[in-house]
């Protein structure tokens, strides 16, 4: 009745789906599928006048950035790991733009298309076309699979990036000892 909603910028977000046996789990934190990386990401965005589904890849990291996009706040020199999710809200066509998750002994990289997760431990991949199996249940990892270079190129700089590169077992380490912290407070079993 106050108009509150015409000069309000709403955003409603999930850090993490559940596995419910589709990859043999039950819950979160054991690894990074789409079930449970692809979450809910909303924006209300004052006077929009249509709504948009954007099927780039974006992450959570992207919020902020895109709130101070809005309001009108330069984001330079902050260091925020995300990107302002504005010209995607805008109808601008994404290009180049990768979605990066970890998890214990998992790294991923997913294009919005295709999702590429590594297991550090085993050092092995698998590859899922999202869209056509939205429950990662069909593999589709071959060395000539087209999509395999960019995406393991994306990867390999976010690793570097994040210094991931040559850490796995010490982040694998700090995953469990997080795991047994949680599963203490009750919030895994």
């Amino acid at each position: 009745e106050q108009g509150l909603l015409d000069r309000t910028l709403l955003v409603l977000a999930s850090d993490h789906g559940e596995e419910f046996l589709e990859h043999g789990h039950m819950m979160h934190c054991r690894g990074i599928w789409s079930t449970l990386s692809h979450v809910p990401l909303i924006f209300w965005l004052p006077g929009a006048v249509d709504g948009r589904r954007v099927s780039a890849a974006v992450e959570n990291l992207d919020i902020v950035p895109t709130i101070l996009d809005y309001l009108g706040i330069p984001t330079d020199g902050y260091g925020f790991e995300g990107e302002s999710l504005r010209p995607l809200a805008e109808g601008r066509e994404a290009t180049g733009r990768y979605a990066f998750a970890d998890q214990g002994r998992y790294r991923s990289v997913d294009d919005g298309r295709f999702h590429l997760i590594y297991d550090g431990v085993e050092k092995s991949a698998v590859l899922f076309e999202t869209a056509a199996d939205p429950l990662e249940q069909h593999d589709l990892f071959a060395p000539d699979h087209p999509a395999l270079a960019p995406l393991t190129a994306a990867l390999d700089r976010w690793l570097s990036a994040t210094g991931q590169a040559l850490r796995f077992e010490d982040a694998f380490a700090a995953a469990r000892a997080k795991e047994e912290e949680l599963r203490a407070l009750g919030y895994l079993q």
